[in-house]
């Protein structure tokens, strides 16, 4: 019988999606590996797959079910909603540490120098540099994870007193007209919403991935420990296939751009001017090392954690 990857078109916070089936190769039919992410650049790679039929060529059945925000993907996989899915990698850690069965397959995307994330200020703020930001109010996309712990390894080293210094949680999308109401002061705002706020007239103020260093997986693939033990084969070749779609996508701006425009209906100008994510092609753990220690310093993480011991032994 056909083997068929299943991309899931809508969902809402549950992870319920509409499927839409996508011919592959032959193979017997199983069920399939069921795969949550967000709809955005750096979560991209089961959209690529699904689409491009990466996945339906090396014999996988996928079901690729779209989430609103990393919270509620998590969730579902520890609820076992969904069997894979792309988490934040400091998220993932704090959910080992407070007993969620979770084990990291892969990397998802590696931050380099290029800036996919910056804290932004409306144009018409006399906010310079982040030293001026005591006192002042500033936006994250969620608390008690990677992009928490990224501003405040920011205003760290910016000198700024923790204590003095509100956040608070908005929409992505929301966060320009946000800053200019002056609900916020300041906003933490990742690609692709940042190209469409700096589009608006929203004016870069730091580049806080850079307080963190110059290289670090910000999302992994992870699994749970009941499904890897039963699925090892299968995962095995979903993460090798993973790799091929990172190198393609690396290679293919243009066509993953015009994959990620397709379901996350954004302009294409955006797409096409944004500060693309560089996906990972390979896995070095050391590199998840960054986000974990920064958890620890600012209590996210309960003790020290060493990345490696989150990654399942087989997939080192």
């Amino acid at each position: 019988m056909k083997k068929r990857t299943f991309l899931g078109l809508a969902a809402g916070s549950a992870g319920a999606a509409v499927l839409a089936a996508h011919g592959g190769v032959g193979a017997q039919e199983s069920a399939p590996i069921r795969i949550g992410t967000l709809i955005s650049d750096s979560a991209a790679e089961p959209l690529y797959g699904a689409d491009t039929g990466m996945f339906a060529q090396a014999g996988l059945t996928v079901a690729v079910q779209p989430f609103t925000n990393y919270g509620s993907l998590q969730g579902a996989l520890a609820g076992k909603a969904i069997d894979v899915g792309i988490l934040d990698t400091l998220a993932t850690a704090v959910g080992v540490a407070h007993g969620i069965p979770f084990t990291i397959l892969a990397p998802a995307s590696t931050q380099t120098t290029n800036a996919t994330m910056l804290l932004c200020v409306s144009k018409t703020s006399p906010l310079r540099s982040g030293r001026e930001l005591e006192g002042k109010t500033i936006a994250v996309a969620s608390l008690g994870g990677s992009a928490e712990v990224v501003l405040r390894t920011y205003l760290a080293k910016q000198g700024v007193d923790q204590a003095k210094v509100r956040l608070i949680e908005i929409p992505l999308y929301e966060m320009g007209a946000a800053l200019d109401r002056g609900t916020v002061d300041a906003a933490e705002i990742f690609e692709p919403a940042l190209t469409v706020a700096m589009r608006a007239g929203i004016r870069p103020l730091g580049r806080v991935y850079d307080a963190v260093g110059p290289r670090f997986y910000p999302n992994v693939w992870v699994t749970t420990l009941d499904y890897v033990r039963s699925n090892t084969p299968a995962l095995k070749r979903l993460i090798a296939t993973v790799y091929k779609i990172a190198a393609w996508a690396n290679a293919h701006g243009t066509d993953s751009g015009a994959i990620l425009m397709k379901y996350s209906k954004l302009d294409p100008t955006v797409v096409a001017t944004m500060t693309r994510t560089q996906y990972s092609t390979s896995f070095e753990p050391k590199l998840l090392q960054p986000l974990l220690n920064v958890g620890v310093r600012f209590g996210m993480l309960p003790a020290p954690v060493d990345g490696a011991t989150l990654v399942d032994p087989a997939f080192r």
